[in-house]
């Protein structure tokens, strides 16, 4: 019995640090005293702590969970970026006339391309962006996302629960790749936030 409890308890807090790694869309940077998201920035990978806790839950509670914390991350990303948008930095990118085709082509249908986009394995912050350049109603936003986001994080629990990757992988997977793009940038020469932000 107290084996089986030591044994879990590194599990559940293996999980819990792995959610938090997954979702560095928001830091204190230091000497300015404010927030601002990483999410384009660095993105790191969601779907291997998905497939850490598949081992010892259902795939259908950890999709269930994995979409609460997403959702709650999504709200907060929604208020960061548009906070963001505000800057006068980003006026020429506001009233450029992609941006303009691109929140025009978005309100003709602005559920649908959310749902959809959510599905997808593309940038979802380009999303966000849209959705809120076009005003668009937060509360149908997070609908949109969450109808799009469930079927998408089940197949990651299913596989995750099917497939049984070993530890050791998936936490290469989930900080290999973010290592790799702070150490491009460093390299380059290149600020890991970009000037935008500071």
């Amino acid at each position: 019995g107290q084996d089986r409890v030591l044994d879990h308890e590194p599990r559940q807090a293996g999980v819990a640090l792995g959610g938090a790694l997954a979702h560095p869309q928001v830091v204190l940077e230091p000497g300015h005293h404010r927030q601002v998201p990483l999410g384009p920035v660095l993105p790191t990978a969601f779907e291997p702590v998905m497939w850490e806790a598949a081992k010892y839950h259902p795939a259908i509670q950890v999709a269930l969970v994995s979409l609460a914390v997403y959702m709650y991350m999504e709200y907060l990303n929604w208020h960061i970026y548009g906070w963001i948008l505000t800057f006068q930095k980003l006026e020429k990118l506001r009233s450029n006339k992609w941006t303009q085709k691109g929140v025009k082509y978005f309100n003709r249908s602005p559920f649908l391309t959310i749902s959809v986009w959510a599905v997808l394995p593309a940038p979802f912050w380009v999303c966000r962006c849209l959705a809120l350049l076009g005003k668009y109603p937060v509360k149908r936003f997070l609908v949109a996302t969450m109808i799009g986001r469930f079927p998408r994080m089940y197949l990651y629990a299913w596989l995750g629960e099917r497939l049984r990757i070993p530890a050791p992988i998936l936490i290469g997977i989930a900080v290999g790749g973010a290592l790799v793009l702070v150490v491009w940038r460093l390299i380059k020469g290149k600020k890991l936030v970009p000037e935008i932000l500071e």
